[in-house]
């Protein structure tokens, strides 16, 4: 007798230490949702389709030899369908099972009848996780009913059934992302246009990107004669005034930190005067003219 009961023992032991261990449902499932059919309103041969979405961590799987077979399930029901779909994604995979009864009998008077629960059992690596849909109660009635059955959770009028919620993680990450990346859009056209806050105004920053985009034009006399008046353009709003040749010595004592720059202006000046006023430069050096600009944004940035 003591044999015996050592023997039960020893096995319940390894039972224990072998066999899949229970783990937490809610570690382990994310999300668990019931859409039930209507409540009332069901004759013979009509079909109740209930779904079931479960979404569990990855690496638990659905076991789906452990779910409801195909057949006969009472007096009253039949199981003729069951459809199982998956959606895998990074951290979860997503569950969705329909099941589609299909009322077989049909009862003298109005009667409550009930859809059988559901166990849903996920495995991963030796852990188990349970989830149940509990049972579903529902009112069923002869062909030509004599009279409404009112009982517990049966009235007359019911609200509408709530539609399953949809999962909303990927799209508040996509909108976030895509609200990120308008943000940054906006910052960098705005720092194009205007530099940093700390900058104060940057002429010969938006007069070197307008140069660039002129360089690439195919009328190159007009294209550089526009380059020039671009570049008076930034001086002038540098100086705070219109500023012209003769005036360069006293812009230098102002702007000290630009003296640097004060003989390759000299000679952007008299390069000027050529092409506008004289007999022509001869040649128009659209390169230089970028390489000026570009000293002197980085100047006016430091």
């Amino acid at each position: 007798m003591r044999a015996g009961k050592r023997l039960w023992a020893a096995a319940l032991y390894a039972v224990f230490l072998l066999g899949p261990r229970l783990v937490c449902a809610d570690s382990a499932i994310l999300d668990f949702q019931v859409a039930n059919p209507r409540p009332f309103g069901y004759v013979i041969g009509d079909t109740l389709e209930r779904k079931i979405e479960v979404e569990a961590v990855r690496p638990f799987a659905l076991e789906t030899d452990k779910l409801p077979k195909a057949g006969r399930v009472n007096t009253w029901l039949d199981l003729q369908k069951i459809k199982l779909a998956s959606d895998i994604g990074v951290r979860s995979t997503r569950y969705q099972l329909t099941l589609t009864y299909q009322l077989i009998n049909s009862p003298e008077a109005v009667k409550n009848l009930t859809l059988p629960k559901v166990s849903l059992r996920l495995e991963a690596g030796g852990k188990v996780a349970l989830q149940e849909a509990p049972e579903f109660f529902f009112s069923a009635a002869p062909i030509t009913p004599p009279e409404v059955l009112a009982g517990e959770g049966l009235d007359v009028m019911r609200p509408d059934q709530p539609p399953l919620l949809i999962p909303e993680t990927v799209h508040r990450v996509l909108f976030m992302f895509c609200l990120s990346a308008l943000t940054l859009a906006l910052l960098y056209m705005g720092y194009l246009r205007f530099g940093l806050p700390w900058q104060g105004p940057r002429p010969f920053a938006w007069a070197y990107r307008d140069l660039r985009r002129l360089a690439k034009r195919t009328d190159s006399e007009e294209a550089f004669r526009q380059a020039l008046r671009r570049v008076h353009r930034a001086f002038d709003q540098t100086a705070r005034r219109p500023l012209f040749a003769e005036q360069l010595e006293a812009f230098f004592a102002e702007h000290p930190r630009f003296v640097p720059m004060q003989s390759t202006t000299q000679k952007f000046f008299e390069l000027s005067q050529y092409e506008f006023f004289g007999i022509g430069a001869g040649e128009r050096p659209m390169d230089w003219l970028l390489t000026f600009c570009r000293d002197w944004r980085a100047v006016e940035a430091e």
